[in-house]
């Protein structure tokens, strides 16, 4: 049963250009286990943006994830 939804393309997005993300209908407990594994994957995975947000996002998002 789907209690929540889960972005179609994760958050890999500064918040303030999340607005318009695609959700799809999910469960808690699913949405909650690709949330963790998305968290570490976004930890390390903006390091190597070449993307003309890159720099914005290695200072505002990626911080928070390492502590």
């Amino acid at each position: 049963m789907s209690d929540t939804g889960d972005h179609v393309i994760a958050r890999v997005f500064p918040p303030s250009d999340r607005a318009d993300l695609p959700q799809v209908p999910a469960c808690s407990a699913c949405n909650n286990a690709k949330s963790q594994l998305e968290h570490q994957l976004l930890t390390i995975l903006p390091f190597g943006a070449r993307h003309s947000a890159a720099s914005r996002t290695l200072n505002e998002l990626v911080p928070g994830r390492l502590s």
